[in-house]
């Protein structure tokens, strides 16, 4: 058993409700706020290393005075070189403070007088005595440790959680470490008793504590139980608290219980946001942003993301901090028009940014560009630098996924030849093939459908038949089909209407029907799984119905992204009619209006295509 184990195991750790009384520190994140020793009227010594200026004049007090200091007296002398020092003022470093005779006086007479210091005291002296940098294993903080651990089980929450914090700026010694593993138990044994339920400062320290301990889920519990109520009676919360809280809930696991606290707390967040520097803006998005999934959606705040793009803007934070915000934004699927203007014109104006970039950053801005479907005012000159930009030709694949930007600069309608010659080599397609990745066969397979479709120029850099074949029979879509009861049964049964069907490019179609002329449905005489297979006279029209998911928009917004729109133009441009039905809408519906929705959905199709055709005919 180790030293601090076996130590541990002689703490009286109390699970019982103390009568003893003591004066709260307030602890957030890695602040505490210092506690003034009462001063004695007339007491001149105190009053003089009050005000003192460097940490020489303490020392020439003390080596005048040490005889007749009293705690007090030796205390204020602490708390005097903390604070001096903390701000710059010392004028001595730290080493020549600790190297002082004087320092050493102090320290001798703090452990003669340690039995008449309170706990608040021991916390004070501990803390400084820590800044300085004593030694752990020093006589004078063993002491002051040896005191605090015999009230141990008389401490309050918040000086508990203080300690602690202490604790782990100090090296490992046995002392240290025992109380380092019984505070969290003596911790969870106070705070059901000593809590102070509507003090929403101590609880927010509380929070952050357990966020970096392994508490019980009673524990856990009762902390976001208090703070809940705390904010439901109209507590206004600063910037900072707002900031403690979501990080500590974005430190611990995701959980539901979590809901009403991000829900309550963000409001105050973007309420105070200009209060907070960037960097704990960015930091605060960023946790939200990896805690986000879509059985925890309530990380993610579409409010929150545009106000942090708002405040980017404002303080005109420049190119580089507005592509790390749209990174965040295109991991989310969030999309923010304004802050996609404000980089583009930053490029707009310094060409150099594009042309000469750094790739990683251009790939983020093309990325965002397309997969949001949105093309700023300075798009047109955006391009052209895009275009000519040689960033790419020798950037790492660490830096850059090359399917990805050849995939995103199709959807751009941007055809750079030594792009697509470095992502279609034979070795790196058996890579991609290998992986099996989802989203890579997505990005080929839009890389082929625009090569054939829009650029056959540039067929010749395509991969071996059997590759492409690999491709197209390794993407599955959706295994589910809610639309396709209601369309049976609104076009006459299941013979009109062919679902789960593909192109030989790689396109997955939800349904397919055919109309002849009056907008009347056809019966498929067979079941084919290629669309190009199926035998339709001239006249008659093939009607293609997708439907689009949640994951086929903008989260924040029903945009449909750029891989999706680009999926249709390519359909169109093969001369299908194609009808994408947000299913989040048609859910929406009562049950009676569900088929007339398909239906004039259909019509308004039928409609057009008959105008195409007299004016072709």
């Amino acid at each position: 058993m180790s030293k601090s184990l076996m130590f541990l195991s002689h703490l009286r750790i109390l699970r019982t409700k103390t009568n003893v009384h003591t004066n709260g520190i307030y602890f957030i994140a890695n602040y505490s706020k210092d506690i003034t020793p009462n001063s004695t009227k007339d007491d001149y010594l105190l009053s003089d290393l009050k005000n003192v200026h460097s940490a020489s004049n303490v020392f020439n007090i003390v080596s005048k005075h040490i005889t007749i200091m009293n705690q007090k007296h030796i205390l204020q002398a602490f708390k005097t070189l903390f604070v001096l020092q903390k701000s710059g003022k010392a004028k001595l470093s730290k080493k020549e403070i600790l190297q002082n005779n004087e320092f050493d006086n102090l320290c001798r007479y703090l452990k003669k007088h340690i039995r008449k210091i309170d706990v608040n005291d021991a916390l004070e002296a501990l803390k400084t005595l820590s800044f300085l940098g004593v030694p752990g294993d020093s006589t004078i903080v063993q002491t002051i440790l040896q005191m605090l651990r015999h009230y141990i089980n008389d401490l309050s929450v918040n000086q508990i959680i203080f300690l602690e914090y202490v604790l782990t700026k100090m090296q490992s010694t046995p002392l240290r470490d025992a109380l380092c593993i019984a505070l969290p138990i003596v911790f969870e044994a106070q705070m059901l008793f000593r809590l102070d339920k509507d003090n929403i400062k101590e609880i927010i320290s509380c929070l952050y504590y357990i966020s970096k301990k392994n508490v019980s889920d009673k524990c856990k519990i009762q902390i976001i139980t208090s703070l809940i109520k705390c904010l439901e009676s109209n507590y206004e919360l600063s910037g900072e608290q707002a900031k403690s809280i979501l990080w500590s809930i974005c430190f611990m696991k995701e959980d539901e219980i979590f809901e009403p606290v991000i829900k309550a707390t963000v409001p105050f967040l973007i309420r105070n946001l200009q209060c907070l520097s960037y960097n704990e803006i960015e930091t605060t998005l960023q946790l939200l942003l990896q805690k986000y999934s879509p059985t925890f959606p309530f990380y993610y705040s579409a409010k929150l993301f545009d106000q942090v793009g708002e405040y980017l803007i404002d303080k005109d934070l420049g190119f580089q901090n507005g592509i790390y915000c749209l990174h965040k934004y295109l991991k989310m699927g969030h999309c923010y028009d304004p802050l996609m203007n404000y980089v583009s014109s930053k490029c707009e104006n310094n060409p150099d940014l594009i042309l000469n970039g750094n790739p990683k950053a251009v790939f983020i801005l093309c990325t965002a560009i397309a997969s949001t479907d949105y093309r700023p005012p300075q798009w047109e000159t955006l391009k052209k630098q895009i275009y000519r930009t040689e960033c790419f030709e020798n950037c790492l694949q660490t830096d850059v996924h090359l399917l990805k930007l050849c995939s995103t600069l199709c959807i751009l309608n941007i055809f750079k030849e030594d792009v697509f010659e470095q992502c279609l080599k034979e070795d790196y397609i058996q890579s991609i093939i290998k992986r099996s990745n989802v989203s890579d066969i997505k990005h080929f397979l839009t890389i082929l459908q625009t090569i054939l479709i829009f650029k056959p120029e540039y067929a010749h850099l395509l991969p071996p038949k059997h590759f492409i074949e690999e491709f197209v029979n390794k993407y599955e879509p959706v295994s589910d089909f809610p639309l396709e009861a209601p369309l049976q049964k609104a076009l006459g049964g299941g013979t009109y209407v062919a679902s789960n069907m593909k192109t030989k490019l790689g396109h997955h179609i939800d349904h397919v029907i055919i109309l002849r002329k009056g907008g009347y449905p056809v019966a498929f005489t067979k079941q084919e799984t290629f669309l190009e297979n199926l035998e339709v006279l001239p006249e008659n029209q093939i009607v293609l119905i997708s439907t689009l998911r949640p994951w086929h928009y903008s989260i924040n917004c029903r945009r449909i992204n750029g891989i999706t729109s680009h999926m249709i133009k390519t359909l169109q441009a093969k001369g299908y009619t194609v009808i994408p039905v947000c299913l989040e809408e048609w859910e929406s519906l009562a049950d009676f209006e569900k088929i007339p929705y398909l239906m004039q959905a259909i019509k308004i199709k039928v409609e057009e295509f008959n105008k195409c055709l007299n004016v072709l005919y």
